[in-house]
């Protein structure tokens, strides 16, 4: 059963509201959030939640969601946060939080649970126009589990605000910071006593994990300092996007040394996520800032240093640090400062704070108005149909990347392990799209999808790392006394992304904003001696593999999903017995 709170910020009230769904895989903030789209005037909600899964102490279970309707794509918006929300809410023994309608000041809400829960609503007008940072530092106490925090942007509701966990774990698309203004949050805190117990069978998974970490390219990749975040290399040209998605990289990822940061590294990981021994999200500060604050995400440095073009290793740092310090997002603001085309030679500082308030115009760059991460689609194209057709956008995260699964780039054993998941024998190469990624695609995204809605971090995920389905199942099978089938979780993650493509449907997304922008269709890639010299998507493989996907999710091609299937109905009574309980 899911324990919901709804805090209703128009007159200052909460209720608890438990939710029997019919199937417990499925997370209550998938039926919950179409059912406030439905009832909540102006799209003035936001949930942060959990899977089953998400928030217990052990290898890659440190993932929440915090969902909304974006307002850069009118539609949905699922952002996955790591660090330590999700424990919170565990700890808490919350599934779901939904803060719905204004309040009339700027606020803060607070959650306590001592013999029981608490939920007050502050005032936080002393707050105004403070930074994340400084609104984290203000409100914590001897308990506090974690904070989110807003900055001046998203209090002025510019859409390239981010909402920012304990001050460097955020949100990285959607604009989610200028739903918490808009609505009038500048700060929601956990508090309470941590919980760590640890079950068995998570025990004996994230045991095994640890010692398979050094055997495993990729893991010892995300492992070792200097991290996953700084993964450029110059020979990437066509997988890695460069100069604005031209057709080389720049000089900036030429000369690039990822161990130029290891003089900065404040923390490698480990009081990262907790419980996980993975220790992806390492620190690295040019001052005495929040440690926190210097966590490197996969979308931070590598966007300003290959599309912008920034080759200073103190300045990347600074961008990242300092765009979790105000509150915006890397990927967005990158974005801008290439569309306004200030010079890389400048104070990051300063250009961060002249583009912070403007929006994305050019088309080139976005998919449903959101900023597109630093991959190539000509050399990524089953990773980008995937992007395009994502109802909560162009997550880099929504199938594993093509590079793993091509025989000259990937590690054969990815090649191998891919094989589940409709991988041919031998594997794919990057920049193709025809019809041996049919199944692939599919299987993917549905394994991925499930790992979302359960609570699964994809860092340390199949099936290229080292927790493998087969944990998976078998951790939930102990979770709730019965045995779980691949089938009944890829069935999970059919339902997650029915719910979303419908929801989508319901707030008005055009289906003319699942697909990519022209350049890629129309220029192709041109750098001489490169593996992916000559890529580019063919529109016509595109347009056919989309509407295979289409039919294999029970998608209509004109919007919306077909509501004559079986899975349908499934989600259909998920839905009533939401809005039965928060009617």
């Amino acid at each position: 059963m899911a324990k919901v709170v709804v805090i209703d910020l128009s007159n200052s009230t909460h209720n608890v509201i438990w939710v029997s769904l019919s199937n417990p895989l499925l997370p209550i903030a998938v039926p919950l959030l179409s059912a406030l789209t439905d009832l909540v005037n102006g799209n003035n909600f936001v949930v942060i939640s959990r899977g089953i899964l998400g928030g217990r102490y052990g290898v890659g279970l440190s993932d929440a969601t915090i969902s909304a309707v974006s307002p850069q794509s009118g539609g949905l918006i699922e952002s996955k946060v790591q660090g330590r929300l999700a424990n919170s809410l565990y700890s808490l023994d919350i599934d779901a939080v939904a803060v719905i309608n204004q309040a009339s000041s700027i606020t803060g809400i607070e959650m306590e649970l001592e013999q029981t829960l608490s939920v007050t609503c502050q005032d936080a007008r002393k707050f105004k126009g403070a930074t994340v940072w400084q609104t984290t530092k203000s409100v914590l106490s001897h308990n506090t589990l974690s904070t989110l925090a807003i900055g001046d942007t998203g209090e002025k509701e510019n859409i390239s605000s981010s909402v920012v966990g304990d001050y460097g774990f955020a949100t990285s698309q959607g604009g989610l910071g200028a739903v918490f203004g808009r609505m009038n949050i500048k700060y929601i805190t956990f508090k309470g006593k941590c919980n760590k117990d640890v079950s068995p069978v998570i025990a004996d998974v994230t045991k095994q994990y640890l010692s398979e970490i050094s055997n495993n390219p990729l893991t010892k990749s995300e492992y070792d300092p200097p991290g996953f975040g700084l993964w450029a290399n110059s020979s990437l040209v066509g997988y890695m996007a460069g100069n604005n998605f031209g057709s080389n990289l720049p000089t900036s990822v030429e000369i690039f040394e990822p161990e130029s940061f290891i003089p900065y590294l404040k923390d490698v990981g480990t009081n990262s996520c907790p419980g996980c021994p993975q220790q992806c999200f390492k620190s690295y500060l040019v001052d005495d800032s929040p440690i926190d604050g210097g966590r490197q995400h996969q979308l931070s440095i590598a966007a300003l240093l290959s599309q912008f073009g920034e080759a200073n290793t103190e300045q990347l740092i600074q961008f990242n640090s300092y765009c979790n310090q105000i509150g915006v997002e890397h990927l967005y603001i990158a974005s801008l400062l290439s569309q306004e085309n200030l010079e890389s030679n400048g104070s990051i500082i300063e250009s961060v704070d002249l583009v912070k308030r403007k929006k994305l115009q050019t088309g080139f760059n976005q998919i449903k108005g959101m900023a597109i991460p630093p991959w190539d689609p000509r050399g990524n194209q089953g990773l980008f149909l995937a992007m395009a057709l994502n109802p909560s956008g162009p997550r880099y995260d929504v199938i594993e990347h093509d590079i793993d699964f091509d025989p000259n780039w990937a590690w054969s054993r990815h090649v191998e392990y891919g094989e589940e998941f409709g991988i041919p024998k031998g594997g794919l190469p990057l920049g193709t799209l025809d019809s041996r990624r049919e199944q692939s695609i599919a299987d993917l995204w549905l394994l991925w999808s499930a790992l979302d809605a359960i609570g699964v971090c994809i860092y340390a995920a199949p099936p290229t790392r080292e927790l493998k389905l087969a944990d998976i199942l078998k951790i939930l099978s102990f979770q709730l006394n019965k045995q779980i089938t691949r089938a009944e979780l890829f069935e999970i993650g059919l339902m997650r992304l029915a719910f979303q493509r419908d929801m989508n449907d319901k707030l008005g997304v055009s289906v003319e904003s699942d697909t990519l922008p022209d350049l890629f269709f129309n220029t192709s890639i041109n750098s001489k001696g490169a593996k992916l010299d000559g890529a580019v998507i063919n529109k016509k493989q595109f347009e056919n593999m989309k509407s295979h996907i289409l039919n294999r999710l029970f998608w209509n091609e004109e919007g919306g999903v077909n509501k004559s299937t079986e899975i349908w109905r499934k989600c259909e009574v998920e839905f009533e017995i939401v809005r039965s309980k928060i009617l």
